[in-house]
């Protein structure tokens, strides 16, 4: 008796099929492996097949997680080379009382996007990336007035700049 193998990559079927001597008429008769008789093999055969088809759940599972992974990281890459995109238009705001060295990393993370030309902000759900150029515009201003201080820091950019105009004389 021989069972019939499951074609590769496929789970192994609880019911199975052994196939039997011709009988009179030609036919090929066939047992059941569910018969109460069959051997003790089909409920091992059947833990395997859930093991198995558990085994494939997990790897489908991790590929698609990689996947997604890489589809994120092929649009930030697009996002730098192409600059803020249609979809980022947007705006965000934050304030918040805090530490000077709070305020201090973030404008860290400020200064290390303008160094690599991106800056990205996310809040909630929602996230915004700046990409300046070379050449930014900057104003600080800071005042002192009837004991309150202010420091604030403007940066701005523009990301239709028209191209320059070259004028040739004659």
């Amino acid at each position: 008796m021989s069972h019939d193998a499951p074609e590769a990559g496929a789970p192994e079927s609880v019911h199975s099929t052994i196939p039997m001597p011709s009988g009179a008429n030609g036919a090929e008769a066939q047992l059941d492996a569910d018969a109460p008789d069959a051997p003790a093999e089909s409920e091992d055969e059947s833990k395997e097949a859930r093991r198995a088809a558990k085994e494939e759940k997990k790897r489908a599972k991790k590929a698609a997680k990689e996947a997604a992974k890489a589809a994120e990281q092929i649009t930030r890459k697009a996002e730098k080379a192409h600059g803020a995109s249609a979809a980022q238009e947007g705006k965000l705001s934050f304030g918040s009382s805090m530490d000077r060295d709070e305020v201090a990393a973030y404008f860290e993370a400020i200064v290390a996007g303008l160094r690599q030309g991106s800056i990205h902000f996310r809040q909630k759900d929602e996230a915004l990336t700046l990409s300046p150029p070379e050449r930014v515009e900057l104003e600080v201003k800071a005042s002192s007035k009837r004991g309150k201080e202010r420091l604030s820091f403007e940066i701005a950019w523009r990301t239709d700049e028209p191209e320059e105009l070259t004028i040739v004389a004659g």
